[in-house]
């Protein structure tokens, strides 16, 4: 099981900081393949690759993968497993200090079930 918040930062700012790391996630991350992507992408993909068969990968990441064009190599890498919960916060910020929407992601290395259970917040976090 993994349990995590990755970092949501743009890879355009960690371009300058960190070249050679850069350019190795986008060789190497099939989902990493746009060119504006936000680094919590391949680390989902990562995450899932270190489960075994049927273990479960839960994170608080950015619901932007939802609809945006960066977004698509990760919902393509998603099919392959078994989302089975997803919990949208939408337009709600669950971070006091982060400017982020975020959303919670739960999958199972598996193949995908019939069902998934998808929750929207529509209130304001405590």
């Amino acid at each position: 099981m993994i349990i995590g918040n990755p970092p949501y930062i743009q890879i355009q700012k960690l371009i300058d900081i960190y070249p050679e790391e850069t350019k190795f996630i986008q060789k190497y991350y099939s989902t990493a393949q746009e060119k504006n992507i936000d680094i919590y992408v391949p680390f989902i993909e990562k995450g899932i690759s270190l489960l075994k068969e049927g273990g479960f990968l839960g994170f608080i990441c950015p619901n932007r993968f939802f609809n945006s064009e960066y977004g698509t190599k990760l919902r393509e890498f998603l099919k392959q497993y078994n989302l089975y919960h997803l919990v949208n916060f939408r337009h709600y910020f669950v971070f006091q200090d982060a400017d982020a929407y975020t959303c919670l992601l739960f999958v199972q290395k598996s193949k995908q079930s019939q069902y998934l259970d998808y929750i929207e917040k529509a209130g304001r976090c405590q």
